[in-house]
């Protein structure tokens, strides 16, 4: 498995926050909390790494053997491909990264749809006239 992946600016925004990650997929209406760990795994394929590349960069920094490595980095990377945050092809911009050692947590990655309608309202004919996120009366 050497597939790589990138970040569909168009359809998913997401911003770090203290090695945290906060996702929403603008065509879903869903949002994500991902894991500092999980989030090394995430913008790995957006630097342009494959999933060989990944899978070495994730035993380094997090000192885990091989098989923890592989668990953990393919059920992350299959959930995000999943749920359409990261796309396969190859990535438009790579940057290299310095990479730091991590203490190891559990890749963690929770959903939340409670905000899915508002985030999914068209801001011109379905907002009242304040504007979004003020939906129209049915």
């Amino acid at each position: 498995m050497n597939n790589q992946y990138f970040i569909d600016r168009e359809h998913i925004i997401s911003e770090e926050i203290d090695g945290d990650t906060v996702v929403i997929n603008l065509e879903t209406g869903c949002y994500y909390s991902i894991n500092q760990t999980a989030s090394f795994i995430f913008f790995a394929y957006d630097y342009g790494d494959n999933f060989s590349q990944v899978l070495k960069g994730y035993q380094l920094i997090f000192s885990v053997d091989e098989k923890k490595a592989t668990a953990d980095v393919n059920n992350i990377t299959s959930y995000l491909a999943d749920k359409k945050l990261l796309t396969e092809g190859i990535p438009a911009q790579t940057k290299k990264v310095e990479y730091t050692p991590l203490t190891y947590v559990k890749p963690l990655i929770e959903e939340f749809d409670d905000m899915q309608e508002m985030l999914l309202l068209d801001p011109i004919h379905e907002v009242k006239e304040e504007g979004w996120p003020h939906k129209k009366d049915e």
